[in-house]
């Protein structure tokens, strides 16, 4: 940690560093890339940890307050569990002059609007990493009754703040309603009272603010900005040498992240096993990620299988440094044409990328923030002839050109990957259905135990109650001996 006394700015981040959380990552590396001391309050989380990049954090951390919570931060009871308890914390201290939030814990905006409306002076930055309100979907998250806040006077609280910013900003801002739903409220908060609210992209900042129910949109613009995850400097790259036991002789494409229904590689294999070149076997890709074992069964029955490396997720220091000896990164955008009319995300891994200095190939979605990023080489979602280029096009700049280049018959391929797929779910069904009969089995197993048990506990109450009995029987006789 720093060896400064004092810092005049406190960043509120529920899950920061050690915890490897995204949201709380990027929040420490903007520091990080501005060299400027902080102090943070977060939670106490054991899981998940990155020890490593921490040491890198504290270098610009003046201060931890770490916060004791033991429920989930997703639900109200606990997010103000959180609020309270850090504000006791937060009153033993001087008042600082900047606070910073991204929002992801919510409980970050929960407990910046609490702290600003103690100290109004206090110039709060809020940052959205991605909508909120609405999921990937693009459905609401609030209709979760179970998220609702319902507490009169904390709502109160916040109406008379309301009431007060109409007055002296001349606007008509809605009061909250008992109850209000969590996600709602996370938006709104900020919207109002954050001095400054960030957007990673234009996108982003579009479809939450039509979408918001409210209409704060003028209101937010005047005092939004836009600025992208941050790339950290050359040197974090360096930080360790990572040996992943690259094959010099393959020309290997690094890709780093979770896969998810609207984030896929379809297209990849697609284009992979059309392509009918010489040298295509040189193409080795190499995945780091969460559902390992999932995507080695969607993969074991392909021809690129055999071209594929799965591996586990790996430190972020680590990571930094891979991304340096790889010959291609691979990014690809979420698909979301069929939710939204723009696509609103950033993929947070572009910037890593960006640092590296390594070629990157975009799978992109026609119009998205992605396909507006400067990368060597670009394809598109479900359009498999640029993906099939791009592949062809990673060889040549390899210098393994093949002028009898051609395709193979692509709808043999979608007819053999729909039988491989379906055969991949007729096995999770069987995997499903043996998993359910020994539920089914262990429930029997239940009901009778508990049956023997009550049996059982009747038996005990009959013979407790046969010698209570018998004991004050004895109790009388021997009350009568005393007497006499």
């Amino acid at each position: 940690m720093s060896d400064n006394k004092s810092a005049d700015e406190l960043v509120i981040s529920y899950l920061f560093p050690p915890s490897s959380d995204v949201s709380g990552m990027v929040l420490a590396k903007r520091y990080m890339v501005l060299e400027k001391q902080f102090d943070v309050i977060q939670a106490n989380v054991k899981d998940g940890l990155d020890k490593e990049f921490e040491k890198y954090v504290d270098r610009y951390t003046n201060e931890k307050i770490v916060i004791d919570v033991d429920c989930n931060p997703n639900f109200p009871n606990c997010i103000f569990d959180f609020v309270d308890k850090s504000m006791m914390e937060l009153e033993k201290r001087q008042v600082y002059k900047r606070i910073y939030t991204r929002v992801w814990k919510m409980a970050n905006n929960f407990l910046a609007l609490e702290y600003k409306l103690k100290h109004p002076e206090v110039h709060w930055t809020a940052e959205f990493s991605d909508p909120l309100l609405y999921d990937i979907h693009n459905r609401r998250r609030d209709t979760d009754k179970g998220k609702d806040v319902k507490d009169s006077k904390y709502l109160d609280k916040i109406n008379e703040a309301i009431k007060n910013l109409n007055k002296s900003e001349g606007t008509d801002f809605k009061l909250l309603e008992n109850p209000t739903n969590l996600h709602v409220l996370v938006e709104y908060v900020a919207y109002l009272f954050a001095d400054e609210v960030v957007f990673t992209n234009t996108h982003q900042r579009q479809i939450m603010l039509d979408q918001f129910p409210i209409d704060v949109k003028d209101f937010v613009m005047a005092k939004s900005v836009i600025d992208p995850q941050p790339v950290l400097g050359d040197e974090y790259y360096h930080v360790r040498d990572f040996d992943a036991g690259l094959d010099s002789s393959k020309i290997n494409i690094g890709y780093f992240g979770n896969l998810y229904s609207k984030r896929h590689f379809e297209d990849v294999f697609y284009a992979f096993e059309v392509l009918r070149h010489k040298y295509k076997n040189r193409l080795v890709f190499h995945f780091y990620i969460n559902n390992k074992e999932l995507f080695m069964k969607l993969t074991e029955n392909l021809e690129i299988s055999d071209n594929i490396e799965i591996r586990d997720t790996i430190d972020y220091l680590d990571f930094l440094n891979l991304t340096t000896k790889f010959d291609v990164l691979v990014i690809n955008d979420l698909l979301t044409k069929d939710s939204f009319n723009l696509n609103p995300y950033r993929p947070s891994k572009l910037s890593d990328y960006i640092g590296s200095k390594t070629d990157i190939w975009a799978i992109c979605e026609k119009g998205s923030i992605l396909d507006a990023a400067d990368v060597k080489y670009k394809s598109y979602i479900n359009d498999f002839q640029s993906n099939i280029d791009a592949l062809i096009n990673i060889l040549k700049d390899n210098s393994l050109d093949d002028d009898d280049c051609s395709l193979a018959d692509g709808e043999v391929y979608v007819q053999k990957r729909i039988v491989g797929l379906n055969a991949f779910i007729e096995s999770e069904e069987k995997q499903i259905d043996i998993a359910n009969d020994k539920i089914k089995r262990l429930k029997k197993e239940i009901e009778k135990l508990e049956k023997e048990n009550s049996q059982l506990m009747s038996e005990n109450e009959e013979i407790l109650s046969s010698n209570s009995w018998k004991l004050t029987k004895n109790f009388r006789k021997v009350g009568k001996l005393v007497k006499k």
